[in-house]
């Protein structure tokens, strides 16, 4: 499926998990759905505007910093907001994500924190390790995300 964009076939994945965090350091709730709003971020999630309006993190990157810790630790515990599959975000730094209706301008890795330490000793490190701990963006245009949409790689000018 060409993305009528510059002729270039995205890379495709889905999404996995949907998680909101309601108040910083609150435990993050998983949710079946939620409403992307331009220019603040997820309905019912504590982050409004600025440039982490939405955090990305890849299921493969994440399985693969505890298959090195030998961990079994929920992604929850990295309190990104969509957790996603089969898509490279390190790739999408400077470019947008297509998710449905929804498009994310992709700013920056989003390096990990000491909390996850707490989680797996060991975690903030073996993250840190190929830029796994995901990604931040802004939510360029709005519209609903849930599990098992597609999520596409945009090539974008801005880059």
């Amino acid at each position: 499926m060409k993305s009528g964009r510059q002729g270039i076939e995205p890379a495709a994945g889905m999404v996995w998990k949907v998680f909101l965090r309601p108040a910083p350091k609150a435990e993050v709730v998983e949710v079946e759905s939620a409403r992307a709003i331009a220019g603040q971020g997820l309905e019912g999630d504590h982050a409004h505007g600025g440039s982490r309006q939405v955090t990305l993190l890849s299921l493969e990157a994440w399985q693969a910093a505890l298959a090195e810790l030998k961990a079994d630790v929920s992604p929850a515990c990295r309190r990104a907001n969509l957790v996603v599959s089969g898509t490279d975000l390190r790739a999408a730094i400077g470019q947008e994500v297509e998710i449905g209706d929804v498009v994310i301008r992709v700013k920056d890795y989003n390096p990990p924190c000491i909390r996850m330490e707490s989680s797996a000793r060991g975690l903030m490190h073996a993250l840190h390790v190929d830029q796994r701990a995901g990604v931040f963006g802004v939510i360029l245009r709005g519209g609903w995300v849930r599990p098992g949409m597609p999520v596409r790689i945009v090539p974008t000018r801005w880059a």
